[in-house]
């Protein structure tokens, strides 16, 4: 019996837990995402893409451990922090709004 690869996404979706399929816990957070922003969002994780290999060394690319090593620091050092500052603003408005209800 072959094991397949079960990608990040679908394992978060629904994990095993004491027998039973459970959801996972980034359904809480947010709704399906519609077709039109997936697409967007492809759009926009193709011009990041682009970005980070433009300022990429080539001594980065030359194996997939050091290429997975150049773009987990460069998101971790230009991507997830303006995401993060998005999403706390974001969540501060809608325990804002939660507080004044």
């Amino acid at each position: 019996m072959s094991k397949k690869y079960l990608g990040a996404s679908r394992f978060c979706k629904s994990t095993r837990y004491k027998g039973k399929i459970r959801a996972g816990h980034n359904q809480r957070w947010h709704s399906p995402m519609t077709p039109e922003d997936a697409q967007q969002l492809q759009a926009y994780i193709q011009g990041i893409a682009k970005i980070l290999y433009k300022n990429t060394s080539e001594l980065d690319l030359v194996s997939l451990e050091t290429i997975e090593k150049s773009v987990r620091q460069q998101m971790l050092e230009h991507v997830s922090p303006q995401v993060a500052f998005f999403l706390s603003g974001k969540s501060q408005a809608l325990h804002k709004a939660d507080h004044d209800n």
